[in-house]
């Protein structure tokens, strides 16, 4: 049932919201659906990849250690660039990502990111900058080294 709606998980039993394979399968149809998997599954790096992939919003329920993993936010901001407002830690401050919100957020949408980030993202010259190391680590943008 899960494979063809994901939002079934919620009825499903314990046993089978523990049980990685369905949670993967419901993931996959709908990422919030990991609101419904077990606490174990919800720290899942596998399963949360799966749900960010779904659906980038699916990060803020994720556990606190797959919210400041890199890979597992900039799943989830490929997928919806709001969804860096849910990022934690080191991550959340990585500029590359940041930028990767910034275009990738719809303008009707960067409400959710609070009024500073609104601000940045609205500056024109970031918004339509060319920029080539998103997917990069460590990298520092320069467009975001100048203090606003």
């Amino acid at each position: 049932a899960v494979k063809q709606e994901g939002g079934a998980l919620q009825y499903a039993s314990l046993e089978l919201r523990a049980n990685k394979d369905v949670v993967r399968a419901a993931v996959r149809q709908d990422g919030c659906t990991l609101l419904f998997a077990s606490e174990g599954l919800q720290g899942d790096r596998e399963v949360a990849l799966d749900a960010v992939r779904q659906d980038g919003l699916a990060l803020q329920i994720a556990s606190p250690e797959l919210r400041a993993d890199y890979d597992i936010v900039l799943a989830a901001i490929k997928t919806n660039g709001c969804a860096w407002r849910y990022a934690m830690g080191d991550v959340q401050q990585d500029q590359g990502l940041l930028v990767l919100a910034a275009r990738s957020a719809n303008n009707e949408d960067l409400w959710m990111l609070g009024p500073e980030t609104q601000a940045l993202f609205h500056r024109k010259d970031i918004r339509g900058a060319k920029y080539s190391a998103i997917a990069t680590r460590g990298e520092e943008a320069p467009i975001l080294s100048v203090k606003l």
